[in-house]
């Protein structure tokens, strides 16, 4: 199936934001640089702050995989995600999930504490 071209330069921009974002911020996290220290008590939030950060961390690595597929299937003139439409339309709805989810998690924990 011919489709549209692959958008290279929209998906090199997408997977730079999220190396540098997620990974950056992760780092941030994870070794302490930040002075402030979030107590989460709820059991709820805090299973829902663990889901979206593994989430964002598998969204990031799907993203990596399906770019280097979609660059495979471009080299014989097919669009993957043309091709593949419902893995498509599950991989945008779960990363819209995770970018939304951190959204609101900024918000809760740095603007309005």
């Amino acid at each position: 199936m011919r489709g549209k071209k692959l958008k290279w330069k929209l998906l090199f921009i997408a997977i730079v934001f999220e190396s540098l974002v997620n990974v950056s911020y992760m780092v941030y996290r994870l070794f302490g640089f930040a002075a402030e220290r979030i107590e989460i008590t709820s059991k709820l939030l805090r299973s829902l702050v663990g889901f979206h950060g593994v989430l964002s961390f598998i969204m990031l690595t799907l993203l990596i995989i399906l770019s280097y597929v979609a660059y495979k299937e471009s080299k014989n003139d097919k669009n993957f995600f043309q091709e593949h439409k419902l893995i498509s339309i599950i991989f945008i709805t779960l990363w819209l999930i995770s970018i939304i989810s951190g959204y609101i998690f900024f918000v809760l924990f740095y603007i309005v504490p």
